[in-house]
């Protein structure tokens, strides 16, 4: 199992302090901090991510953050270039970051690439290209760590396991 460590091993050290710089600027609301820490059944998550993608660098830092604050939340990392097949039988797209929740045994794609709200704001016709680069920025933190945090509870909620 890969944790945050290797994951930030993927990549060169320049894409490594990148990711290191991003992750200190998180900083998760106390409603958000609260919510978390009362996850109280174990839910897994793999996420396949490389530390060069500036879509992962903005997404990660919150599930980590995440596993940082509950022990019942278990974060693996994959590397897309290393195990693009197994990723390929996932999800018919092999874009980073994907991320599977695993419940009951068995895998959901639960995110993928970029956050819903972008997504739907694409397909409403916005700039893909600004909106891009306000995720890669932070400019939407507050509406990615929601999102996340919706996608953590429902996880939580529909594992059946103690």
């Amino acid at each position: 199992m890969n944790d945050f460590s290797e994951y930030l091993n993927y990549s060169d050290e320049a894409d490594k302090a990148k990711q290191l710089k991003i992750m200190d600027k998180i900083i998760l609301s106390k409603e958000t901090e609260e919510k978390v820490k009362a996850v109280s059944k174990k839910i897994s998550f793999v996420i396949f991510a490389e530390p060069y993608c500036p879509d992962c660098r903005a997404f990660v830092p919150f599930m980590e953050k995440f596993a940082e604050l509950n022990p019942f939340i278990h974060v693996t990392y994959l590397s897309r270039k290393d195990n693009l097949e197994l990723l390929a039988s996932l999800s018919k797209e092999a874009k980073i970051p994907s991320m599977f929740s695993y419940v009951n045994g068995k895998a959901h794609l639960v995110y993928l690439e970029l956050p819903n709200f972008v997504w739907e704001k694409i397909k409403d016709g916005e700039d893909s290209s600004e909106l891009r680069y306000n995720y890669r920025t932070g400019v939407y933190n507050k509406e990615v760590e929601k999102e996340i945090l919706n996608i953590v509870l429902k996880a939580d909620k529909e594992n059946d396991l103690p």
